[in-house]
């Protein structure tokens, strides 16, 4: 509830595209991965990976930090090829 929150606020005072918003989706992303809640993990992680690849490139720590974290939820969810085409783009990384 309190990653919705921070969410909701961050969304009304910041751009949209700002890494912060890509920090707290991240979170809220790891939070419904640990519920099972994976659709909705899903298109968060997709969402912080575009804010961070667009504000600090695609090499940048953060962005293999989503990538790892939506990896997690791609195995957990049994969507192994996904998964492994996210962990192959961190190993070329």
């Amino acid at each position: 509830e309190l990653f919705l929150e921070s969410l909701a606020i961050k969304e009304r005072g910041m751009q949209p595209t700002h890494p912060s918003v890509a920090v707290t989706l991240n979170g809220l992303a790891n939070v419904y991965r640990e519920l099972g809640r994976f659709a909705e993990a899903d298109s968060l992680y997709r969402r912080a990976l575009e804010i961070r690849e667009g504000a600090v490139g695609p090499d940048d720590p953060t962005v293999r930090e989503t990538l790892g974290d939506w990896a997690r939820m791609l195995r957990a969810a049994g969507r192994d090829a996904e998964a492994v085409e996210l962990e192959r783009r961190l190993e070329g990384a």
